[in-house]
């Protein structure tokens, strides 16, 4: 087939018999201004994908394929599991939806604006939008470095306001640790004098805790029931207050290696943890909050 013009870009599409594997399309957008540059281009595309018996790597992919080979190849091996999570729901609910029978070469800003006006539209906030634009530009990305694009699109984010913080002022972390129940009382002080994330609270174990020295090592986390390292994959050291200290000393028990777990030793479930808190956050007659909330307080509570 002739060289072409698509939306003012001369393209090549020509189909190919390849030895062995049958006839395939091959389609690439041309990286010169003029038909016979174009065509001269076609002629060395195809005797390049003929000399090599290969196409996987020179033909142009539509993106729910490549989306695939992203997260199973690239996601898999190179994010932690709840990122790969994050990563494979908005793949599959928002971004294959919308452009998955395109070709990775056809997914321009125009496309992307559309789709940002799409979504907002739905009533999707600008900070969730932008999450979706991540991944969509890391994938693009990755495209371009394995040969399936010659280049990627330049995605703007949106503008996103300030985000409101909410934190707990001394009166009220004091009055939601005396209005805890036993044990969740001291995890709730933990959070609010460490600092340490919900998923660290969850995964501590006894032996990262040093009562003689009075501090944590914070060296693993559960995020999406999967234990790992902390975000960002780097441990940390917390220093122990007087006060958590001698209520962790207290806490000792001998159910298992976990400082924070149910009655039969199994780890706490989120939604175990959030029923604690927010039955806690009722009975000292407080606003529901959240665990990252506690975080915020924590250079309060002595």
């Amino acid at each position: 087939m002739p060289a072409r013009k698509i939306n003012g870009k001369w393209h090549v599409d020509v189909w190919i018999d390849l030895p062995g594997q049958g006839r395939r399309r091959l389609r690439r957008r041309s990286p010169h201004r003029t038909k016979r540059e174009t065509e001269e281009f076609e002629r060395q595309l195809v005797s390049d994908v003929l000399s090599t018996s290969t196409q996987s790597d020179e033909t142009e992919r539509r993106f729910h394929e490549f989306a695939v080979e992203f997260l199973t190849t690239y996601a898999m091996a190179n994010n932690k599991h709840s990122e790969v999570v994050a990563k494979e729901s908005i793949l599959r609910v928002h971004l294959i939806p919308a452009f998955g029978e395109a070709w990775l070469e056809d997914i321009g800003p125009a496309a992307i604006e559309r789709y940002k006006a799409r979504k907002l539209a739905a009533g999707l906030s600008p900070k969730t939008v932008n999450n979706h634009l991540a991944v969509l530009r890391k994938a693009l990305g990755i495209a371009v470095e394995w040969g399936h694009l010659p280049s990627a699109p330049k995605i703007k984010a949106l503008k996103v306001p300030p985000p409101s913080f909410d934190f707990l002022d001394l009166e009220e972390a004091d009055r939601l640790v005396d209005a805890a129940d036993g044990e969740w009382a001291t995890m709730i002080r933990a959070a609010l004098a460490t600092g340490l994330r919900m998923g660290e609270l969850r995964a501590l174990r006894w032996e990262d805790v040093d009562l003689r020295a009075r501090h944590i090592h914070v060296r693993q986390a559960v995020a999406c029931d999967l234990v790992g390292s902390p975000k960002s994959n780097r441990a940390r050291q917390v220093a122990l207050c007087g006060s958590v200290w001698g209520v962790f000393q207290q806490q000792r028990h001998l159910r298992g290696e976990l400082v924070f777990c149910a009655d039969d030793g199994r780890m706490l479930t989120v939604a175990e943890c959030y029923t604690g808190l927010r039955r806690a956050c009722r009975l000292a007659g407080l606003r529901r909050v959240g665990w990252h909330v506690l975080r915020t307080a924590s250079p309060r509570t002595s």
